[in-house]
């Protein structure tokens, strides 16, 4: 993410809408992801901690829940929630992960794919904190086109930011790696979702 992009979320963080009432459409796509007791998870984006609480009841007082972001005032504003669920804030770049490979069990994207503007760097970092097996999800509540249109209408750096449409992140995925597991997108819907293989190339 840009220092643009930080300074922007930073600047959003005081009016950014807190965590609504969305926990049953979160805990169907997480049960769906099958995120189990135990598992270490990376919310890459996590802004102001919306996955934390669904994470929490999935992963159980074993699990470890590491929120990543790198607009500190948003992990600020989301001390609270954070510290509820007992989830680590991080405040760093996605393209440069300050955590040690083959970590994380799951990583989740909710909602920040377009604004990474090095994806494939960021998909490189993905890969290495992933384990064998672990899986990446990319998962938007909308299509890329409406996404796409909402960002455009949008004041500052965000109106350049697009999300590729599911087949086109899907290949990006396979190329450095990924093993595609669903490339699926609607209306209302957009959910990517890869496998790192057991077994690593040489």
């Amino acid at each position: 993410m840009s220092r643009q992009h930080r300074l922007y979320f930073n600047h959003a963080a005081a009016v950014w809408p807190a965590p609504g009432a969305e926990e049953e459409i979160l805990q169907a796509g997480l049960a769906r992801l099958g995120i189990a007791s135990g598992e270490n998870v990376l919310d890459l984006g996590a802004g102001k901690g919306r996955l934390a609480l669904a994470l929490r009841t999935r992963v159980g007082a074993r699990g470890a829940i590491v929120a990543l972001d790198s607009a500190e005032r948003m992990l600020a504003a989301a001390a609270e929630r954070l510290q509820a669920q007992r989830a680590l804030p991080l405040c760093c770049d996605a393209a440069c992960i300050a955590c040690r490979g083959r970590l994380f069990d799951k990583v989740i994207c909710l909602g920040t794919w377009p604004h990474f503007l090095q994806p494939e760097r960021v998909i490189c970092e993905v890969y290495r904190v992933l384990r064998p097996g672990g899986e990446l999800l990319i998962w938007h509540t909308c299509c890329s086109r409406e996404l796409n249109r909402f960002h455009a209408r949008l004041d500052g750096v965000v109106a350049c930011d697009k999300l590729p449409p599911a087949g086109e992140l899907a290949g990006m995925l396979t190329a450095n790696g990924f093993e595609m597991l669903a490339a699926e997108e609607r209306p209302h819907h957009f959910w990517v979702q890869a496998l790192k293989p057991e077994t690593e190339p040489l």
